[in-house]
């Protein structure tokens, strides 16, 4: 898998937090799952049942539905590593031409080592495309299979999984186990002893045309209504961020810079994993610059500089319920810029310049652009999370 949970314990956990609610509806608690041997252990089963099923129908020639996920694009993980690079780290791919599962596990090595690793993590995912399904067979970047990957061990939360069983039940009630009635060997259907040795159609012919006209109508309709799932689940999460956190407005919390952009910087309050912007025009000490190659702010005269991965001290100005936009003041962290900070092409600095303040309009239009763009753990099917959640 992209992410290997051995030797990275507090990445796994952070993979692994999820929010519990009350029985009002209300956000009650932040709950961090530690991934112990044993859940592990059952993880791995589950991954392993889809790939041998998914193989198994592969096999025998029969109607199914596949869970692909394709490779990114090599253009969009060379502009992360080019960011990465300016944050002291030598990233690289093996191969210039395409991107492989190897290079997202060295990278994850590499993040490990710096203190920015869960917003190199969280660019790292941004990279890779949604999972989807498909009556072909595929690879799986996320999980690292060439051979075919399905969902199988799920059907009581998922149509797709249910799917496959049906399939399953043809074969195992109505698939023919020898090439005609006059042939006297047999093979086992149930068994992977069968694989290679299969060369007529298992299925009867109606059965066979019914699941692949039923399959090719019906694949893109599931991808896209768990794409409408996600982002409903995704909105009223933010929804519910958004009621919590009026709550404590006026507070005060440390939090990790995420990103940032010309109108400001977005910090993530760890503790609550609940994120807001602090636009640049509440920075009143100084006029900032935005240097979008190494994605900070700094100041001209204090030299003072807001970067992505810097730890900073935030108060909660308000909160935006059905915007689910929470603007923050920063009281205090960042870093100071060095004379290596300022190692860049003019007309680069030029446009940082005239892009340095933007309106509060354009932050709301950019604030939509941003939660459109994200991909969450569980849309590429590499989330360690609970079991039977996407594996």
């Amino acid at each position: 898998k992209l992410f290997p949970n051995e030797g990275n314990s507090e990445l796994g956990e952070f993979l692994s937090s999820r929010f519990e609610f009350d029985d009002e509806g209300a956000i009650g608690a932040l709950v961090v799952s530690r991934l112990i041997p044993a859940r592990s252990i059952v993880i791995e089963l589950m991954l392993l049942a889809n790939q041998l099923v998914a193989s198994h129908l592969k096999a025998l020639g029969v109607p199914a539905i596949y869970r692909v996920h394709r490779m990114p694009d090599v253009a969009t993980v060379q502009e992360l590593l080019k960011l990465v690079a300016n944050m002291e780290i030598d990233p690289s791919l093996e191969d210039e031409e395409e991107v492989h599962p190897k290079d997202y596990q060295r990278l994850t090595q590499q993040f490990a080592e710096s203190e920015a690793e869960k917003v190199l993590t969280y660019l790292l995912l941004d990279t890779l495309k949604p999972a989807m399904y498909s009556t072909t067979s595929g690879p799986h970047f996320g999980l690292a299979i060439d051979s075919g990957y399905t969902h199988f061990t799920s059907p009581l939360r998922r149509y797709p999984d249910v799917l496959v069983h049906r399939v399953l039940r043809a074969v195992f009630e109505e698939g023919r186990d020898r090439r005609s009635a006059r042939s006297k060997e047999r093979v086992n259907l149930r068994h992977s002893s069968c694989h290679g040795k299969v060369s007529w159609n298992v299925l009867p012919t109606k059965v066979q045309s019914e699941l692949e006209e039923d399959f090719e109508a019906i694949v893109g309709f599931l991808t896209d209504r768990e794409k409408l799932a996600q982002d409903a689940e995704a909105d009223l999460e933010g929804l519910k961020k958004a009621e919590f956190m009026q709550q404590h407005t006026g507070s005060v919390f440390h939090g990790l810079i995420t990103g940032v952009q010309s109108y400001g910087f977005f910090v993530e309050i760890e503790e609550l994993l609940v994120e807001g912007l602090v636009h640049v025009s509440s920075l009143k000490d100084d006029w900032y610059e935005y240097r979008s190659r190494q994605q900070k702010l700094v100041g001209r005269k204090n030299r003072k500089q807001y970067r992505l991965g810097d730890r900073v001290e935030v108060h909660v100005k308000s909160v935006d319920y059905y915007r689910q936009q929470i603007d923050l003041v920063a009281v205090g962290g960042g870093s100071e810029a060095t004379d290596l900070d300022d190692d860049m092409d003019d007309d680069d600095m030029d446009d940082d310049i005239r892009s340095s303040r933007s309106s509060y309009n354009q932050r709301s239009a950019d604030l939509d652009l941003e939660d459109q763009a994200a991909i969450d753990l569980e849309d590429t099917d590499e989330n360690p999370n609970n079991v039977g959640e996407d594996e």
